[in-house]
């Protein structure tokens, strides 16, 4: 859609250059008779106005015929300027009709490499233009992004503020698909001020449009229908471009409202659709039919829209076919023309660095060679795909956060309006009274102008209180956005703490298949499944109950132990009574010190090791101590210094982390560590003591860390 947008606003400008220098004119039959009467390179320019009007009026034959005219009369008259224009217009047409991008390219070349020899290089900054465009069809964004800029550039350099926007908006759709959000509401804020720079109005429309987009990338799906619904009328639905006609049901079914998105796709005549627009629509009705678990139905749909996506060079639409095909193809148990199409779909989402598609072509790997039974492989690929669903997850965090300043920026500028607006009305009011008193002045002498003057200090008094007053609503509305913004870096950090404890549990289980010790790795997976579920249960939570915080704990302890084969014992002790189901602390805090003690500490001692950890309560402060008789740290810094594989703590990293943001939202939480040292000075063990403020219920501030 975004594409179609700027092909309109292309088609403005390219006429307005075209045509700079020509006559006004009636229709095109009138421009091409006064062609008629000019001669070598002034016809070259008449004739290029002319073609890029039947060009983007979609009359692309006659704008060939046009085409091949500027390059015979330019090449006859050695025109080196009228050349590169007819490259330009070349490269234009095939971007415009979806020809192969290669052809797009290499026209582009030829009109900078013309560009090159004249000392009037105005139309250049269209060559960078097509370029990009022609990298945007690769999906190949960075290499777009440098290309617009360059556009820009050289639109600055003749003062083509029209250009200058042309390039600056088309920098939004290779930020959106390589999964930049955030730096996609950054772009919009510099768009808004570019317009407002050059005293043009930001389009409502456009704004409520690429809002809805974003939020629909990010899974915001109801946010993104409410944007959607100041987009389109649903009324007048059916005669809107096809992108609104199958992104609007689109947002239904993602909102699981399947009836009203059926309803809206009915309105669709896909009898009178064209090759274009039909790829759109069998693509999302049959992403619908996915959705509702029709398999075989979707595939009627998505595998004739896959030739109409490669016939248009559509790698972006391509990618999202051979993912639906390959879900339905697995769901109907079609094991290899799953495995076939997921493949052709990682290659492809590969070359285009397509980060999202390939997330998804591993999920798909995973699957399958999971229900072939092939758990060496789906193993494989499944840690792929937590590596590519991090770094999306990561980046659609970002957005979100993005999106929700962006929003209260709105907001609080329409609110500032609002009190504008409010504050002019009651000035107009004012001045209204101003103008009656002054006729009371002549009617009732100095008595009314006295009591006219005293209404207005009185008045300018109660004014400047509420502005007191909205300026100390405004610092407090800023306040809690900074205090919510610190809440969802502690989010980020704690949802990193469940992949890590999990995986190494995981290598844990993979060490004792890989020993053959199946009755080790089945009693472990026992205690792994009932550790996993507890984890599970408390990932979405910001607070916990020390009970069980502490029988999560027990549960690492005891498959750790099982996994050193009894290498160490452990104790966990209380030196004061109180009940720890009345006590709530943030989740997996106590685990990484443990677990950095067996691994840095027990596993290394020859001997069997012991761990301790004792909790005492003083007040609302807990005291947790963690304590172990193994190497000590410097033995250990030894010991790793000298590993070929040096171990990184990521838990303790982590842990780091949420204690430092705790202390940020002023909760008290510290970690001290000491060496612990034998009667002859000889290192004996460590001993780490975590200090935390526990809450007595889950509504303290503690719980708000998400």
């Amino acid at each position: 859609m975004i594409k179609w947008l700027y092909h309109k606003a292309l088609f403005l400008c390219l006429t307005m250059f075209a045509l700079a220098c020509i006559c006004q004119a009636r229709n095109l039959d009138s421009l091409y008779s006064v062609s008629r009467t000019l001669r070598d390179s002034a016809r070259v320019d008449y004739l290029f106005g002319i073609n890029i009007c039947y060009e983007f009026s979609d009359n692309t034959d006659s704008a060939r015929h046009y085409i091949r005219q500027m390059q015979e009369i330019s090449e006859q008259c050695g025109y080196t300027r009228g050349i590169a224009l007819t490259w330009l217009c070349w490269a234009s047409l095939y971007n415009f009709t979806e020809r192969p991008v290669e052809e797009s390219e290499a026209s582009t070349w030829k009109a900078l490499y013309w560009f090159g020899k004249v000392t009037n290089k105005k139309g250049i900054e269209v060559a960078f233009f097509q370029l990009g465009i022609a990298k945007a069809r690769r999906n190949q964004w960075k290499e777009a992004l440098q290309y617009y800029d360059k556009a820009f550039g050289w639109a600055r350099l003749y003062k083509d503020t029209a250009w200058m926007e042309n390039a600056l908006g088309a920098r939004y759709e290779p930020l959106r698909d390589a999964g930049e959000y955030a730096r996609c509401f950054e772009w919009l804020r510099s768009f808004k001020y570019f317009q407002k720079q050059n005293n043009r109005e930001f389009s409502p429309w456009l704004e409520n449009y690429l809002l809805a987009e974003l939020n629909r990338c990010l899974g915001n799906y109801e946010k993104a229908l409410q944007y959607y619904r100041k987009v389109v009328n649903p009324a007048t639905l059916s005669h809107e471009n096809i992108w609104f006609r199958v992104c609007f049901p689109e947002l239904f079914f993602l909102n699981g409202q399947s009836d009203s998105a059926r309803h809206y796709y009915n309105l669709i005549d896909s009898s009178a659709l064209t090759t274009h627009d039909r790829r759109f629509y069998l693509t999302s009705m049959g992403e619908f039919l996915l959705s509702r678990h029709e398999d075989h139905k979707a595939l009627d749909y998505l595998l004739p829209a896959l030739p109409l996506a490669k016939q248009a060079h559509d790698i972006t639409v391509e990618l999202r076919l051979l993912t639906d095909i390959a879900n339905a193809y697995l769901n109907t148990d079609s094991l290899p023309e799953a495995l076939f199409i997921t493949r052709k779909a990682l290659s492809l989402a590969g070359n285009t660095h397509a980060r999202q598609r390939i997330r998804d072509a591993y999920q798909l790997l995973y699957s399958i060679y999971d229900r072939k039974k092939q758990p060496d492989s789906a193993y494989h690929y499944y840690r792929q795909y937590v590596v590519q669903k991090e770094s999306v997850a990561d980046d659609v965090l970002k957005g979100k956060l993005a999106a929700y300043d962006y929003e209260r920026q709105i907001e609080m500028l329409r609110q500032t309006n609002t009190i504008q607006q409010s504050a002019l009305d009651r000035a107009s009011l004012m001045r209204n009274a101003l103008l009656g008193g002054l006729a009371l002045v002549l009617m009732l002498g100095m008595i009314s102008v006295r009591i006219a003057e005293l209404k207005r200090r009185n008045e300018k008094m109660r004014l400047s209180h509420e502005l007191e007053i909205q300026s100390i609503e405004a610092k407090k509305s800023q306040a809690e956005l900074q205090q919510q913004a610190t809440e969802l870096k502690m989010q980020a950090l704690r949802s990193q703490m469940n992949p890590h404890f999990i995986f190494n549990c995981l290598n844990s289980i993979n060490r004792f298949i890989l020993k053959n010790e199946s009755d080790d790795a089945s009693g472990y997976l026992t205690k792994f499944s009932r550790l996993i579920r507890m984890v599970l249960n408390h990932s979405q939570r910001s607070a916990i109950l020390l009970e069980d915080e502490l029988e999560t704990l027990k549960l690492y302890l005891d498959l750790e132990k099982l996994r050193f084969r009894n290498a160490f014992d452990y104790s966990i002790c209380f030196h004061n009574r109180f009940n720890t189901a009345a006590i709530y602390l943030p989740p997996l805090l106590i685990q990484p010190f443990a677990e950095n003690a067996i691994w840095h500490g027990l596993m290394h001692k020859e001997e069997k090791g012991h761990l301790e950890i004792a909790i005492r309560l003083v007040g609302h402060i807990l005291t947790c101590t963690i304590t172990d008789d193994g190497i000590g740290r410097a033995m250990a810094r030894k010991l790793n210094s000298k590993s070929t594989e040096k171990q990184k703590s990521m838990g303790m990293h982590i842990t780091t982390g949420r204690i430092e943001l705790l202390n940020r939202n002023m909760q008290q939480a510290s970690v001290d560590v000491d060496d612990l040292y034998d009667m002859h000075g000889n290192p004996s063990g460590t001993k780490v003591t975590l200090t935390v403020a526990y809450a007595e219920n889950d509504f303290h501030p503690v719980n708000r860390m998400s």
